[in-house]
C-alpha cells in the first residue's frame, strides 16, 4: 500500500486490523503516526518511517507479527507506549539519535530484536535499561 503524498498524518486506528496489508510506504509528507494506526496487521512485513515523521503513537504497530525490520526516520523524537509490542518476528530496528522518548514496553515480546542505536544516545540507554540487544550505527 502506498499512502498519497497529500497525507499529513496517519490517524488513530487508520489501518487497525488490516489482515491483508503486507507493506506500507509512508510518504515524506507524514509527520505523525497515530495511536493503533497499524495495530493487529498480522501480515505487515516491512515499514520505513520517513525523516518527516516526528511521533509514533502508542500501540502503532502492536502485534504486527510478520514485521521483521523497521527503519525509523531521523526526525522521530518519540516512540509511544507498546509501539512495537508483540512483533514476534521483529529482529532489527534502527533508532536515530533524535529519539528522546521511548514509551513503556515499546518492544515487549520482541524476543529476537536487536536495536541499532547511536553511541551515547537515549536509545542506547533505553536498550541497556531494558536488557535489549543493541549494536551501534554510524
Amino acid at each position: 500500500m502506498t499512502i498519497p503524498g497529500s497525507v499529513a498524518s496517519i490517524g488513530n486506528y487508520a489501518f487497525e486490523k488490516c489482515t491483508a496489508l503486507t507493506s506500507a510506504t509512508i510518504p515524506d509528507s507524514v509527520t505523525s503516526i497515530g495511536t493503533r494506526a497499524f495495530r493487529d496487521c498480522p501480515t505487515l512485513a516491512s515499514v520505513t518511517i520517513p525523516d518527516s515523521v516526528i511521533t509514533i503513537g502508542d500501540e502503532a504497530f502492536f502485534c504486527c507479527r510478520s514485521l521483521t525490520s523497521a527503519k525509523i526516520g531521523g526526525s522521530v523524537t518519540s516512540i509511544g507506549d507498546e509501539a512495537f509490542y508483540g512483533c514476534w518476528d521483529l529482529t532489527s530496528v534502527t533508532i536515530p539519535d533524535s529519539v528522546m522518548n521511548i514509551g513503556y514496553d515499546a518492544f515487549y515480546d520482541c524476543d529476537e530484536i536487536t536495536l541499532s542505536v547511536k553511541k551515547g544516545s537515549f536509545a542506547e540507554r533505553y536498550a541497556k535499561d531494558n536488557d535489549l540487544a543493541y549494536v551501534f550505527h554510524p
